[in-house]
């Protein structure tokens, strides 16, 4: 199974930036101040309670204790600036050229299986991000638990990533 050791250092960069990527990707296509914040405890919580496609197990859990660890120490995500410099629809762009980047990356360093496997965990990092408020309504109430932007925003993901989407979304 392929861990860490199996990357160069800007490949594994890369991966440890795809994760934040699919969540924020889905966030910034229909930002919602009140909903924002549901969305990033969304997108932490997802790391642990997400399912993980048994065939990418060693490779996922690889990167999330990567993860914990650089978080442990306060240190920035690689190439974090993408993240946060720019209008929504720039920082969705370069995001989502970022995640076109990682299918080579794992074709090149991983059984079929794995890639797949990961690719899969990504969209449902999306999916957790996209579920996790309500948007429109007023104060919560009313509006839809996936918004159209959302769902567009998913199935933008689910190209980008070589990834089919369940029938319902």
């Amino acid at each position: 199974m392929t861990t860490k050791a199996d990357f160069t250092t800007a490949e594994w960069g890369r991966l440890l930036q795809a994760p934040v990527a699919a969540g924020f990707s889905v966030m910034l296509a229909d930002p919602d101040f009140t909903g924002i914040l549901r969305e990033l405890k969304a997108l932490s919580r997802a790391f642990d309670r997400l399912d993980v496609p048994p065939e990418a197990k060693e490779l996922v859990g690889s990167l999330v204790a990567d993860l914990r660890e650089m978080s442990e120490r306060k240190e920035h995500l690689p190439g974090s600036e993408d993240f946060t410099e720019g209008r929504p629809e720039e920082i969705r762009a370069r995001i989502l050229e970022g995640l076109r980047g990682i299918g080579p990356i794992l074709a090149a360093r991983t059984t079929p299986g794995e890639a797949a496997g990961f690719r899969k965990w990504l969209l449902g990092i999306g999916h957790a991000v996209a579920e996790a408020s309500r948007e429109g309504g007023f104060l919560g109430i009313g509006g839809a638990r996936v918004s159209e932007k959302e769902k567009a925003a998913l199935r933008e993901l689910a190209e980008v990533l070589e990834v089919s989407l369940p029938a319902a979304a």
